[in-house]
């Protein structure tokens, strides 16, 4: 097996694979729990994840800790990169589903009703199976989480609550954690925020184009070689190496109707992100997965990889005690 060579720095196509596949997965279980609606998924993990920021963190109870002050559309807007219209016909089909609630001119938070925390919390388990998933690929294909330094900003934001869990890992370690949730929604948001930029802040058009690249790496990216061998960016993969996407694929990847998927498809082979190959299928040209821009995205999900490994250190979490068997995946 081939290991990486510096515990401190990772390498980026490794860690950017999975970590995208987490994003695809945590994709899947938004569109599963909200009709398909990426945007408004978003909103709700990003709501959950300023209750986290606001507010003390309470283990025994992940939705009560989840209470964020209200927020404006206006500002939701800004911190997703959103055009407030476009925010405000999303934040009005969650408040039609139950999803959020307005507090008068305040703004809006997650709806507090049985019902919309039952949904919240199935979410979360699903998202947090997702991220747990991520965590035992990287073990099964060699990755040491034990060699790899604490982020110089792993100790910033954190609350007292986090402090006592790393005295008791075993409450630590338990995906109920708010500590947890946390880390695990500042990472999928930050990963996030970083593929999209090259997108204009398009998250489906963002989407598509990460479950193409996605596909395309599917033969070696979760082999305890392969993987490895075209972990860096002086390392591509060849083109005989990768595997062409199909549309059906693409669409239940993300949990999108087949005719969303194509139209997102036919825009990205327009702005030429994508091309069709001989064999029939869609694949990511090597030449833009080697440009610049792309490389640059590259090592900002490394630093919030990094960075999150830390804070799951920090707070006492069991890497040993990740399954790293891939049934049913």
């Amino acid at each position: 097996m081939v290991q990486p060579e510096s515990a401190r720095s990772p390498p980026p196509r490794v860690v950017g694979r999975l970590s995208i596949d987490f994003i695809l997965r945590a994709v899947r279980c938004v569109t599963h729990h909200l009709d398909g609606d990426i945007l408004g998924g978003l909103v709700v993990l990003a709501l959950l994840q300023r209750g986290f920021s606001q507010a003390p963190a309470s283990p025994s109870d992940t939705q009560n800790s989840a209470v964020a002050r209200p927020i404006s559309v206006k500002s939701l807007a800004r911190s997703l990169k959103s055009p407030p219209e476009t925010m405000r016909r999303c934040v009005a089909r969650l408040i039609a589903k139950g999803w959020c609630a307005r507090i008068d001119r305040q703004g809006i938070v997650l709806s507090q009703s049985a019902e919309a925390r039952a949904r919240t919390s199935a979410l979360m388990v699903d998202i947090r199976d997702a991220f747990s998933a991520m965590l035992a690929d990287l073990r099964s294909i060699g990755f040491d989480f034990d060699l790899m330094d604490r982020a110089p900003d792993a100790g910033r934001a954190r609350d007292c609550d986090e402090r006592n869990s790393a005295q008791n890992p075993k409450k630590a370690n338990a995906q109920s954690s708010a500590g947890f949730d946390r880390i695990m929604l500042n990472f999928g948001l930050r990963v996030v925020d970083c593929g999209t930029t090259p997108f204009g802040n398009d998250y489906v058009l963002t989407c598509v184009f990460s479950a193409i690249m996605s596909a395309n790496a599917s033969p070696f990216a979760y082999d305890s070689r392969e993987a490895w061998r075209y972990g860096s960016h002086d390392t591509p993969p060849p083109d005989n190496a990768r595997r062409p996407a199909s549309l059906v694929e693409i669409s239940q990847l993300l949990g999108i109707p087949y005719e969303t998927a194509r139209r997102y498809v036919n825009s990205l082979v327009a702005r030429g992100h994508c091309m069709r190959d001989a064999r029939k299928g869609l694949v990511i040209p090597m030449e833009l997965l080697q440009s610049p821009i792309s490389l640059m995205t590259g090592m900002e999900i490394v630093g919030r990889f990094v960075q999150m490994i830390g804070e799951l250190k920090h707070l006492g979490f069991d890497f040993g005690a990740l399954q790293t068997t891939r049934e049913g995946r």
